[in-house]
Order: C-alpha cells, then structure tokens, then sequence
C-alpha cells in the first residue's frame, strides 16, 4: 500500500513538474516588450523574442481538389534529432515548439540528450533546464552527475556576456540554472552515494 502510495505521489509529482514547467514558458507571452516590435502579429510575442526577431513564414496556399478521396491521417510530426541522437535543442520559434521540445526531452527513453554540450543560444531557450527539472526523481545517479556537469559548463558559459543573446536573458537564464542545480544537487545527496 505504502510503495502504490509512494508511486502515485511521483507520479503526480512529475506532472506538477510539467505543469510548472507548462506555465513557466507559457508565461513569458505575459511579458509586454518596451519597444513596439518590428513585426505585425496576432500573437504577441515572448520573452524570449525580445533579443531576436523571428521570421515568420506566410502559409503554404491551398490547393483545390477536384477529386474527392477519403482524408489521409495526418503524420504526427516527430521532434527533430540532432547528432547525439538526442532531441534536436536549437532556439524555439513559439512556446508550443518549446512545449514539444520539452515534451520530447522528457519522454525520450534512452536521454542521451544529458550532458552532451550546446551552444549557449541553444542553452538560453531553458528547455533543458525544464526537462531536468521534470526528470529529476527518475534520472539515474549516472544521469544526476552529467546533468551537473551539462549545468555547471553552461553556468561558466553565462558568466561573461554571450553573443546572440540579450544581458536580460542571460540574467534570467543563470537564476534558472542556479534553482535547477541546487534540486538536482539535493536529489543527489539523497538518493547517491559519493
């Protein structure tokens, strides 16, 4: 009863770690900017919008049929894979790309995605950091001690001003490492010997 119990409770631990995470990017459209932005959008844009404009492609036009055939299921879009084999990590055009890179991070079974080196621009969309956060009770020591690693490289790579991205979101991206470390640390100290 006791360890169904303890299973539940991480289970709905992990979600609430998702959710945080959900909210946190979903908040930074929450965020006006100080300038009115170069672009004409319905959407407003987000935080992490502020250093770099995106450019948005118009809609493919649609095309007529004039046959009718029974519809097609649609492929479901499969996150991109970069060379390590893990989740491709490269700047998120719209929070829903971010959520899917997340959700990607966080439910690949083999995560070789941790502890493989990044661009800073890479770094400073804070997907990682998310995704750690969620997996922080199911990573393995092994995992634990490369995720520090990956954390502590990019804590030294946001030291100094990083090109490609703005002070405010280095700011930003440093006390969000620091609160990721210092879980991931604890999570250690508990469950790791050594």
């Amino acid at each position: 009863m006791l360890h169904q119990l303890q299973r539940r409770l991480r289970a709905l631990a992990t979600m609430s770690c998702l959710a945080s995470a959900a909210m946190l990017l979903a908040g930074c459209t929450f965020f006006g900017r100080q300038e009115p932005p170069t672009y004409v959008s319905a959407e407003r844009g987000s935080i992490k919008d502020w250093d770099v404009q995106v450019t948005r492609s118009q809609p493919a036009p649609k095309i007529v049929k004039t046959a009718r055939t029974s519809p097609q299921p649609k492929p479901q879009a499969k996150p991109k894979v970069d060379a390590a084999g893990g989740p491709d990590l490269a700047g998120c055009g719209s929070n829903s790309e971010c959520l899917a890179r997340l959700k990607a991070l966080v439910e690949d079974p083999k995560r070789s995605w941790i502890g493989q080196p990044h661009s800073p621009v890479e770094y400073a969309n804070g997907t990682r950091l998310f995704a750690y956060r969620a997996l922080r009770t199911r990573l393995t020591c092994d995992e634990l001690v490369r995720a520090l690693d990956d954390i502590a490289a990019a804590a030294r790579t946001f030291r100094a001003p990083v090109p490609g991205v703005a002070p405010d979101r280095v700011a930003r991206v440093r006390a969000l490492n620091a609160e990721v470390e210092a879980e991931l640390r604890a999570e250690r100290a508990a469950r790791c010997r050594g």
